[in-house]
């Protein structure tokens, strides 16, 4: 025989004989069935301790209703059950009527923009930046598209000289020329780089110093109301993408658009019937890039909310794994985190295929503008010379490239940029005031709380005084108070 002294109502359908006490006397015995169906104190109580019970359930699983229960196959009382499961039924229905009057949720779901990105974004990102940076890194990168074209124009202005007045000097004059263009070119690249390098580093590391700060003092409100995998996700994924990814964007779109004007106006100076052609090109480029740079925007946003749960769960996993273990739900665990890499995997893959469609169209409309401008070289040919001609293949090919990429670099820079506009997500919050306390010292004075509106209070009028660096060990009868009181 075995005497159990408890509090615990989830214990007593296991048990053989239920003693009932109140006021320091026996007031019912009997099985859990039959005390159950007299209805009478010991029924209350267990009604009403399985509704906190059932309401704190509620509040750990973000507003959701969990109603789980341990049955053991070799218990004696297991056939006792069936009325222990009605009442826990009834129980959930009654919390499912309270969460339709009352709006609750632990935490909260991560914040996704729709839409394009702010140009306060852009504006943002260039102040940490550092304007100066921004312009001396574009400027250099137009230099060097103006040095290449002059190059170009030098090389094809020397092929059609026919003069051969003082041949040597002549060839070593063009020759140097065209060496000093080079060199001007090499000089105004890494100048250009540098500049937007030591500028992105600089807004990568202030975006870093941001966030971390606000992490370290956001009030403890913060940790429960944002899975770890949100945070990691943040400082991972988002902050490499500042510190790695975004800058090559940049000076890849800047590098485009400036290599584009160049070649456009190479082609006008040669042919400036094919400036007729570039307002159905641009209108068209512009359709294709809006059309794909929708999809691809939000389809990315998708990407990078998607991998957060994914993080959350593993670490949850990690830690708990002796107790997905002992309760046997490892597969349950293993379907749930193959779930939501799924949901991961269909945004990249959707991704891949809005850059396979992106590539189609823009293969086809560079060979439109190739074909367009080789006919009117051709259409030219008595008053063009052959270098000329030449010319104007060559930046027809070069016009084509860098308008297929200026409209993936506008598409990726977009992309890139979602990671700063998620990087203040936690700036938002709120921080320690200025008044915080310095020391430890905690006093609760008539202090009174509950789970939430509407129920009982579970705290009742504490007077307490905790002074700083004292250890104090808070014991309580099921353990719920003592958390609410944390």
């Amino acid at each position: 025989t075995r005497i159990l002294v408890t509090h615990d109502v989830s214990v007593l359908q296991d048990v053989d004989l239920i003693v009932s006490m109140k006021d320091g006397e026996i007031d019912e015995i009997g099985s859990y069935t039959d005390l159950m169906n007299k209805k009478g104190s010991f029924a209350s109580f267990v009604e009403e301790h399985s509704n906190v019970k059932e309401a704190e359930e509620v509040a750990a699983e973000n507003g959701g209703l969990t109603i789980s229960r341990l049955n053991s196959k070799d218990s004696a009382a297991s056939k006792d059950y069936e009325m222990g499961d009605q009442m826990i039924i009834n129980t959930a229905k009654h919390l499912e009527s309270v969460e339709e009057e009352i709006e609750y949720r632990l935490t909260d779901d991560e914040r996704m923009e729709v839409g394009g990105v702010h140009r306060l974004v852009y504006w943002n990102y260039a102040k940490q930046m550092g304007v100066h940076f921004l312009i001396g890194g574009a400027l250099g990168y137009f230099l060097y598209a103006a040095f290449e074209a002059g190059a170009n124009i030098w090389l094809s202005k020397w092929s059609s000289d026919v003069s051969s007045h003082n041949g040597t000097s002549n060839t070593v004059w063009r020759l140097s020329m065209y060496g000093t263009l080079g060199l001007a070119q090499v000089s105004s690249s890494l100048l250009g780089s540098l500049l937007l390098v030591f500028g992105a580093t600089r807004a990568s590391e202030r975006y870093h110093r941001f966030m971390l700060d606000s992490v370290m003092k956001s009030p403890m409100f913060f940790f429960d109301t944002t899975p770890v995998g949100r945070i990691i996700n943040r400082f991972t994924t988002d902050l490499e993408v500042l510190d790695n990814q975004l800058i090559y964007r940049i000076e890849g779109w800047f590098n485009c658009i400036f290599s584009a004007i160049a070649s456009f106006v190479i082609i006008a100076m040669n042919t400036p019937i094919f400036l007729a052609s570039l307002v159905p090109l641009g209108a068209i480029y512009y359709f294709i890039q809006k059309l794909h740079l929708n999809t691809f925007r939000q389809i990315k946003r998708l990407e990078s909310t998607g991998r957060s749960p994914i993080y959350s769960l593993f670490m949850e996993s990690i830690q708990g794994v002796s107790s997905i273990t002992a309760y046997g739900v490892q597969k349950d665990f293993i379907e749930t985190f193959e779930e939501k890499v799924d949901k991961y995997f269909v945004c990249v893959f959707n991704t891949f295929v809005c850059n396979r469609w992106l590539a189609f169209c823009l293969n086809t409309l560079g060979s439109l503008i190739i074909f367009i401008a080789t006919l009117l070289a051709i259409q030219g040919r008595h008053t063009l010379s052959p270098a000329a001609v030449g010319l104007i293949v060559t930046y027809s090919l070069t016009v084509t490239e860098a308008l297929k990429w200026l409209v993936r670099m506008n598409s990726e820079l977009e992309d890139k940029s979602i990671a700063v506009e998620r990087a203040p997500w936690d700036l938002s919050c709120e921080g320690l005031t200025k008044d915080w306390p310095r020391n430890g010292h905690i006093s609760f004075d008539e202090y009174s709380t509950r789970y939430r509106e509407n129920l009982d209070l579970v705290l009742k009028e504490i007077n307490l005084s905790i002074e700083a660096a004292e250890k104090v060990g808070i014991i309580g009868r099921t353990g719920a108070a003592n958390r609410q009181l944390l």
